[in-house]
């Protein structure tokens, strides 16, 4: 991933490393895809794609993007600052804002391969 201005990013794939013996050298990068984001932002991870194929980016640890490869299109997912609500265990309060937090995103996929021990 690459963002060269303000509110873009590229998506680069590299193929896998050439045999010296055909006059390899290593990988070889491509451009994938330009994503164009509706706003600038400050930092971006993508953490994620699904089975159609696109890619989910969270964007300054606050906003969920997908970017649907096939039609080219971005859509917000979800703002975790405004739009979810947190509890707090030690307090036992719910939050509908987080404050100064910084929300991170982890990639999970649902399965049917057991986790426990047969």
């Amino acid at each position: 991933m690459h963002a060269p201005t303000d509110g873009k990013v590229e998506l680069w794939t590299t193929s896998a490393a050439a045999d010296d013996d055909e006059g390899g050298g290593g990988p070889r990068w491509s451009l994938h895809c330009t994503v164009v984001l509706p706003h600038p932002f400050q930092t971006i991870f993508p953490f994620t794609h699904d089975y159609q194929g696109s890619v989910f980016f969270n964007v300054d640890c606050a906003v969920i993007y997908r970017y649907d490869v096939e039609r080219g299109v971005v859509e917000r997912v979800v703002d975790m600052l405004e739009e979810m609500t947190y509890f707090n265990c030690s307090t036992h309060k719910l939050y509908r804002r987080p404050g100064d937090w910084k929300l991170r995103t982890i990639q999970y996929s649902e399965s049917l391969v057991s986790v426990q021990a047969n």
